[in-house]
């Protein structure tokens, strides 16, 4: 795991010494990436420099260096990720044109690959996370490439003269060409689906390279020309080719999903530095530990987290767990003060504002496990793959029920439904609750809402809309949400709901996946981890389970009430039921209570600045209203505080705080020059 940074200029408009300079800044940004190791390549004559910064996994020698040149010499790369099956590609290498190899490392591997088959094919061959920056030095091109999921991230800017390209925007931010500009399309979306979906990013001149996608980068006369990104893997086109090709359900299938885990722990195991896995009570990461236990030497080193309130903690399901697979376990407590330290640590290293408050207890699970292991293995993509989402069960049985109900009852109901704000139905609930003496726990006035925007879905992709994004209590934020649409927030995940060959839960189990999962969960644990120097690894995101998963019926996934069945059935043959069955609780952290309490402090610096700040007036007095209705308890405002205190946050100590920075760029990149030199 490691950071890359780098830029194409104009050949001869910078010096050699400028352009060393440059990218040390750039690369001095991504250290917590790659603290082991650092190194730069640049070719002045083509106007190409590239950075990176090493995080030590395989190979720990000199030899696996980069960026790193290719045995021809046409291909200079600096890549961020693992390459998992490098010694078969090796082994296939050596068997067409041997090669002599000047280390161990996939890096190599990646390059003979190039060399060989050229890069579309190489891609197709290649099963690994990554990142990569590819220079041909014979054609004088810049790939930008990306792994399937979108597990490692990597932004590029083009503007003028300049392309700039990094594996976190902090980098581009680090170049002098930066245009510090923001994007108030995407910080609409922030708003209502708590982070920025990809391509798209938190600034107008940056995007990211889509997952499975390559980009290519020529200088042109006078400005460099980038291509569109080209797909070289579909997740729409995959599983649809997997779904023509049903598997059946029987001994033999469970066989088959087992043997390919297996292997695909396996080869996520390679590593010449110690390795973990992160435990919590679900299915997934329980399933990928007793993988690991069943083909380790040693006990599993794994790891958790605790908190007091038992609403949230899942600790003793972890432990449970543990004792049964002898694995050798860690559960680290968790108290509000540890949380307002990792949110200040994650603060500084934030890119764009993200407001899943459960990055808070995934960085601080990676910071204990880093004390002890260097990689640690997740149980990242069953869920999307495997059906494990709560809505896959209610959008089963919504939709063909919506879809049963009288149109006229239809185009009440939701007017109905929405005729009484959240807050005014949570009133209401509470008074039905104590005449009736019944609990009507999982009813609330925001699920209400949910209920009437799923009732006005015209289509499949309404309805996933409805279900993914609550619109918030808050007035402005319910103005912004009317006036985005799915396709908006989507991006290119919307094409899914066109195929007529998916079912409407298949639909949303593959939106999640090339959405959701990419620009929400993988940032998500690739920031955390990062920010420790964690490589993190997820066996369930391999290729070959993916299409394994495609091929087996929904009903070998999602029924009676659960999802993710067939791994269920696996994970029988590791653990007793009443380890499986537990409800698991989720990732989170008790935000709403925190804020009233431990976090009040920093909450109100934060709410009275943007009261007065970067808020319109009518919006400062209406956060301010909801915040004290928040500290009174008579609402739960969580969600709607925690993403405006988390732009709030990021906007001064990056926006505001950036373009001061970037306004003595040029002094810094004199000064850098000069130390350089």
């Amino acid at each position: 795991m490691c950071g890359l940074a780098g830029f194409l200029v104009r050949a001869h408009s910078r010096g050699a010494e400028d352009m060393r300079a440059q990218i040390h800044l750039m690369t001095n940004t991504l250290q917590h990436r790659g603290p082991n190791d650092a190194g730069e390549w640049i070719d002045v004559n083509a106007g190409i420099a590239i950075g990176h910064r090493r995080l030590s996994i395989l190979d720990l020698s000199a030899h696996a260096h980069q960026p790193m040149t290719s045995a021809s010499g046409r291909f200079v790369i600096a890549y961020n990720g693992e390459l998992y099956n490098f010694k078969d590609l090796r082994r296939r290498i050596d068997a067409a044109s041997p090669v002599t190899w000047r280390s161990h490392s996939d890096t190599e591997v990646m390059l003979a690959a190039f060399d060989l088959w050229g890069v579309d094919e190489a891609l197709a061959l290649f099963n690994g996370m990554f990142a990569i920056a590819l220079w041909d030095r014979r054609d004088n091109v810049l790939l930008l490439m990306r792994d399937r999921f979108g597990e490692k991230p990597l932004y590029y800017s083009c503007d003028n003269d300049t392309v700039i390209f990094g594996s976190e925007l902090k980098a581009l931010r680090a170049h002098v060409d930066w245009r510090n500009e923001l994007d108030h399309e995407s910080i609409r979306l922030y708003q209502l689906a708590n982070y920025i979906p990809e391509p798209k990013t938190i600034y107008k001149h940056a995007q990211a390279v889509p997952q499975g996608t390559y980009v290519t980068v020529r200088m042109g006369g006078h400005d460099p020309e980038v291509t569109a990104p080209k797909t070289y893997w579909s997740a729409l086109t995959t599983a649809l080719h997997s779904r023509r090709r049903p598997l059946d359900i029987g001994p033999a299938t469970t066989s088959n999903l087992l043997r390919l885990l297996t292997d695909s722990v396996a080869l996520r195991l390679e590593s010449d530095v110690p390795v973990g896995a992160f435990l919590s009570g679900g299915v997934d990461s329980a399933l990928t530990v007793a993988v690991m236990q069943s083909i380790a030497q040693r006990p599993t080193r794994t790891f958790t987290i605790q908190y007091a309130d038992n609403t949230y903690d899942e600790s003793a399901a972890a432990q449970a767990i543990a004792d049964h697979l002898r694995t050798d376990h860690s559960s680290h407590m968790v108290t509000a003060r540890d949380a307002l330290d990792a949110f200040a640590a994650l603060s500084r290293h934030a890119d764009q504002p993200f407001a899943d408050s459960s990055l808070i207890p995934t960085y601080l699970v990676s910071k204990a496990a880093r004390e002890h292991v260097t990689v640690a293995l997740t149980g990242d993509g069953g869920d999307e793959l495997f059906g494990g989402y709560h809505r896959y069960f209610v959008g089963q049985r919504a939709w063909s029920q919506i879809q049963s109900i009288p149109q006229a009852l239809r185009s009440v109901a939701p007017s109905l439904l929405s005729s009484l704000s959240p807050r005014q139905w949570d009133r209401v609930l509470i008074g039905w609750r104590a005449l009736t003496h019944k609990p009507w726990a999982d009813l609330s006035g925001d699920r209400l809402h949910t209920l009437a925007a799923a009732m006005s879905a015209r289509n499949s992709k309404e309805l996933y809309g409805a279900l993914l994004w609550r619109e918030s209590s808050h007035t402005n934020a319910k103005r912004r949400a009317r006036a985005t649409t799915y396709d908006e927030l989507l991006q290119h995940a919307g094409a899914v709901f066109d195929s007529e060959e998916l079912t409407t839960v298949e639909s949303m189990m593959l939106a999640d996946t090339i959405g959701l999962m990419n620009s929400c969960f993988l940032s998500k644990v690739d920031r955390a981890s990062m920010a420790v120097g964690l490589e993190t690894r997820a066996p369930l995101l391999d290729p070959r389970l993916f299409e394994f998963a495609w091929r087996l019926p929904l009903k070998a996934k999602i029924g009676s009430g659960h999802g993710k069945l067939a791994l269920r059935e696996l994970l029988r043959q590791f653990l007793p039921d009443t380890l499986i069955e537990k409800q698991k609780r989720g990732f989170g952290v008790p935000i709403g209570i925190w804020l009233r309490g431990p976090l009040r402090e920093w909450a109100e610096a934060l709410i009275y600045r943007s009261k007065t700040g970067d808020m319109e007036h009518t919006e400062g007095r209406a956060l301010l209203k909801t915040w004290r209705e928040h500290l009174s308890g008579s609402h739960n405002h969580e969600r709607y505080l925690w993403r405006t205190l988390v732009l709030q946050d990021w906007l001064n100590n990056h926006f505001h705080a950036g373009r001061k920075a970037h306004g003595d760029c040029a002094s810094r990149l004199q000064f850098a020059t000069a130390v350089t030199t």
